[in-house]
């Protein structure tokens, strides 16, 4: 899928549900996405939060466990924020957005780390959140210094899906556009 805003192709897995940041702007979208997808409130409320700090430019979730009891959906969300940053000041960055991440589900810090990724250098965040209805929730984010801003890459969901997505094959799968 093609994120212009980020200035980056990002792999979906197949039949996931997409929404662009033109569609993430539009109130009644939005709305649909809350209703049909366990979570997604939080996670656009936490995209809100942001601000103009960081715009969210696309969001994805797996339609499988729509009208399920999913605590909440896998999903993958790219914000984006300007200027882009490197070097020490990615470090600062990401930690201001791991604070967030943290205070806005619950959620601990369970890894960190500086990786490289095809779009610039990154730092690497791994969360656990508190479970819901028995079932383990993590995360995993990716602070990423890209040439079109600062990128915010996130997959969340169950363990075991976040787990089975690979988000390290998926950020290493990333490619800048043309």
């Amino acid at each position: 899928m093609d994120v212009p805003a980020a200035g980056a192709r990002l792999p979906v897995p197949e039949g996931w549900e997409q929404a662009d940041a033109d569609a993430l702007a539009d109130p009644d979208r939005r709305a649909d996405l809350v209703t049909r997808y366990p979570g997604a409130d939080a996670l656009l409320a936490a995209a809100a939060e942001m601000g103009d700090r960081a715009v969210p430019a696309f969001v994805a979730f797996d339609p499988s466990v729509s009208g399920t009891d999913v605590p909440l959906a896998p999903n993958i969300a790219v914000l984006v924020a300007q200027p882009s940053v490197g070097g020490p000041l990615l470090d600062l960055v990401a930690g201001f957005i791991g604070d967030g991440f943290k205070d806005a589900f619950g959620a601990e810090e369970t890894t960190r780390e500086r990786v490289d990724t095809p779009l610039g250098e990154a730092v690497r965040l791994g969360y656990a959140l508190a479970p819901r209805d028995g079932v383990t929730l993590s995360a995993v984010e990716y602070v990423i210094g890209a040439p079109a801003g600062t990128l915010l890459v996130s997959v969340l969901g169950p363990t075991d899906a976040v787990a089975a997505l690979d988000p390290d094959a998926l950020v290493a799968a990333m490619t800048p556009l043309p």
